[in-house]
């Protein structure tokens, strides 16, 4: 009767050990957003397409990154190409020099206002991920993601960047007003951000994000890139809940390695 206890209890372990494995330590592959995923804006007085917001809707429990858009695929796997990433290219993508603003921090804000105080400001890590050519899913590319943070709940989020040094450094996001100096409609004239646009893809067939920079020495510069996510965090972990919130896979093993101590019981009463 002891060894049958036993075995039970050991039983019990094994499947919150199994359990808490699957669950709580998530390494999923990088996945591009859905369409559905990036949403456009207009104000009433920026109607026009190159003005519209830019939004992602976030899952809850996935983190975000951002990487180079796929321009080109090799077609020798001798020759593969790799991609540029966004330092010094696109983007700085230093700590504190990208990041994002939550849509309910900001909705109460107007884009003319100083909202400085709400970004979330990215640390500059990054991983190298592969990406797919549609057509042909033996043909792949790599370049580098720089991790946005981890979302454990579902948000709306705009995206926050600073332009290169020769453009004078300052912050672009998808949020603020946008200037256009064609039709004299210029809302801030220390501002360079002249459009922002979304819709047309990659070769892998990522949503490409472009801010249009006006730069005093090379004039408008687009400045892309695309958004995917993960599961879990940097590390693909599931992060620690607060105080009195078990973790999802806690709670699962636990119901789990309890549903066999009391299977084990009901066998025993049978015998």
């Amino acid at each position: 009767m002891k060894a049958y206890k036993s075995f039970s209890m050991r039983l019990a372990l094994f499947v919150a050990a199994i359990a808490l494995s699957a669950f709580a330590g998530v390494k999923a592959p990088f996945v591009q957003f859905a369409d559905g995923s990036i949403h456009n804006e207009q104000r009433p007085e920026q109607d026009w397409l190159g003005a519209q917001m830019i939004s992602l809707s976030v899952k809850g429990g996935t983190s975000v990154w951002l990487s180079n858009y796929v321009s080109q695929f090799s077609v020798s796997a001798y020759d593969p190409q790799p991609l540029l990433d966004l330092n010094g290219n696109v983007f700085q993508m230093g700590a504190n020099q990208y990041g994002y603003l939550r849509k309910s921090e900001v909705q109460a804000v107007g884009p003319a206002a100083d909202y400085s105080n709400l970004i979330h400001w990215a640390n500059g890590a990054s991983k190298e991920v592969t990406f797919t050519y549609d057509p042909n899913p033996t043909i792949t590319n790599s370049t580098t993601a720089y991790y946005l943070d981890y979302f454990g709940e579902d948000d709306e989020i705009y995206f926050v960047m600073t332009t290169l040094a020769e453009d004078g450094g300052e912050t672009v996001d998808s949020f603020q007003y946008v200037n256009d100096p064609n039709s004299g409609m210029v809302f801030d004239p220390t501002s360079t951000l002249v459009s922002r646009v979304d819709g047309t893809k990659d070769l892998a067939n990522n949503i490409r994000i472009n801010f249009g920079v006006n730069s005093a020495t090379n004039g408008l510069i687009g400045r892309e890139f695309v958004a995917s996510w993960s599961e879990g965090d940097f590390d693909g972990n599931i992060p620690v809940p607060p105080s009195g919130q078990p973790l999802p896979g806690a709670l699962f093993a636990g119901l789990l390695s309890m549903g066999t101590v009391l299977l084990g019981k009901r066998l025993r009463r049978n015998k």
